[in-house]
């Protein structure tokens, strides 16, 4: 028995010409990620005493400008998983932080 209902049919339909330009269309943005960690740390030579090489979570949450409540559920979804000590207290280590914060 073949259905009639085809679940693509709920999707909006685009004009030949906008899918044409979303398709061609580059990312504006480019990332970071490939900052080394050596510039890192020579970016944060003069401000070692207000971030410290291990940071607490509300430390690392004024880093990023980020709640703590939103760092932690971040943290919880996967997010940072090679600069963060999992655990009581929750730890981050800074430079490897900063790194997965400009990905």
């Amino acid at each position: 028995m073949k259905l009639k209902y085809k679940p693509e049919d709920d999707k909006p339909k685009r004009p030949a010409w906008l899918a044409y330009l979303l398709a061609k269309r580059e990312s504006p943005i480019q990332p970071f990620a490939d900052v080394p960690l050596s510039d890192i740390r020579k970016a944060f030579e003069n401000v070692g005493t207000e971030f410290p090489p291990v940071m607490s979570l509300n430390e690392a949450a004024k880093l990023a400008h980020l709640a703590p409540s939103t760092l932690k559920r971040k943290v919880s979804e996967g997010h940072f998983k090679e600069s963060v000590k999992r655990g009581k207290p929750l730890l981050f280590w800074r430079d490897k932080y900063v790194k997965e914060l400009l990905k």
